[in-house]
């Protein structure tokens, strides 16, 4: 399969953003900052999340059915693997992400994220560019209870002449390893979708009728 010629101005942008990514060494993540294997989350939309297991670098995760997919220890970066209705979509993430987590304030970090999906139709092949701060330690209220959390916003700019385009603030805390709320915001249309944790089950905790509660009612 073959790809369209990138223009000059895609050249220019990943040029800066290859040129700009962060020079932080890599840190591995604490236990501490890892949840614990079969700790379940459960979020306002119903939205269920359960640590399967962690490598080195990535943690995989279940849904509430069941489907699994494994994405960074950075909760800011996107899913790399999945499959869907039978489309298969793997991503890769380039940058000096890896130095970036756990996070600090003040820490900032560009990387671009190439996904590739398979289906029926072939080979879909996107480009994204991106950059993210974390910010400083503050209180965030949730259906849980309030957490001690750090922002960290990543702004993604338009492949073709860096516009800004999205913003994504995740509220990550340190205390349970994973975020406790999540904005979404198209800077085109100024639409914003929220969540925020409803519970954070312990794996003794997390049998199926105490996820299934958890997820219909959406706090």
């Amino acid at each position: 399969m073959t790809f369209p010629m990138i223009s000059r101005s895609f050249s220019l942008a990943l040029a800066f953003f290859i040129a700009g990514a962060a020079s932080v060494p890599a840190r591995s993540p604490t236990p501490a900052s890892l949840p614990e294997i079969g700790t379940t989350f459960v979020f306002s939309d119903g939205r269920v999340e359960r640590v399967v297991g962690h490598d080195a670098s990535s943690t995989r995760w279940a849904s509430r059915r069941g489907g699994e997919y494994v994405r960074p220890h950075n909760v800011a970066l996107p899913i790399l693997e999945w499959e869907v209705g039978g489309r298969q979509g793997v991503r890769r993430v380039y940058g000096e992400q890896a130095g970036f987590w756990p996070p600090v304030p003040g820490q900032r970090d560009r990387f671009r994220v190439v996904t590739e999906v398979t289906g029926d139709k072939g080979v879909e092949r996107t480009i994204q560019l991106w950059t993210c701060a974390a910010g400083a330690i503050r209180s965030v209220a949730t259906p849980s209870g309030p957490f001690e959390a750090m922002p960290i916003t990543c702004d993604r700019f338009s492949t073709s002449n860096m516009t800004l385009i999205e913003r994504r603030i995740w509220f990550w805390s340190a205390e349970i390893g994973h975020y406790v709320r999540r904005d979404f915001q198209d800077l085109g249309d100024g639409t914003l979708e929220r969540i925020v944790l409803c519970e954070a089950l312990p794996p003794r905790n997390a049998n199926r009728i105490r996820i299934d509660a958890a997820a219909e009612k959406k706090c």
